[in-house]
């Protein structure tokens, strides 16, 4: 799954990532971009508390990638 969160405002981009993460299943993937720091800090800390998923954030010339992976 795919997710653009550049265009939605705070606090709707961490709600709709929110809700993703709590759609999947085990093996799905997420790529969502999003170009504030601050927003990706806060999902890096949400990410960080569940044991089940692993991700990686890596910094564009636009912003982020967040890769998530459900084990």
């Amino acid at each position: 799954m795919r997710l653009n969160l550049d265009e939605l405002p705070w606090p709707v981009n961490v709600l709709t990532f929110n809700r993703a993460i709590d759609g999947m299943q085990p093996g799905d993937i997420i790529m969502a971009t999003i170009a504030d720091a601050h927003v990706v800090d806060n999902l890096k800390r949400i990410l960080g508390s569940l044991p089940d998923l692993f991700f990686d954030v890596v910094q564009k010339k636009r912003g982020y990638h967040i890769q998530v992976i459900r084990k």
